[in-house]
């Protein structure tokens, strides 16, 4: 939870083009202190492999409960497709960290 929020703190959510257009680097979001969540997510991934903790990307549609009504609601705007990082924690396994929406 710790290197996720630091991601968070380090990378404000914000654009991922680097100055060709292309998908910015972790090393390139980091240097901007900015970054889309898929920069968010390779930026925690690329940190969290540094610690020797096993870490997958995923991409997708994020939910959560809406308390006002009760039904899932994507947690992105306008349904736009999300990404958030898993990491392997110990006998816990698979356990999915979004620097995003901490």
């Amino acid at each position: 939870h710790a290197l996720s929020a630091a991601v968070g703190d380090a990378v404000t959510h914000g654009t991922d083009e680097a100055e060709d257009g292309q998908a910015a680097t972790a090393a390139e979001a980091l240097g901007r202190g900015a970054g889309s969540c898929r920069a968010q997510a390779h930026t925690l991934m690329a940190l969290a492999i540094t610690q020797g903790i096993a870490a997958r990307f995923v991409y997708g549609y994020a939910f959560t409960d809406d308390p006002g009504d009760g039904r899932a609601a994507l947690v992105t705007d306008g349904g736009a497709p999300h990404a958030w990082a898993e990491l392997h924690v110990g006998k816990l396994g698979w356990v999915g960290f979004d620097a995003v929406n901490a």
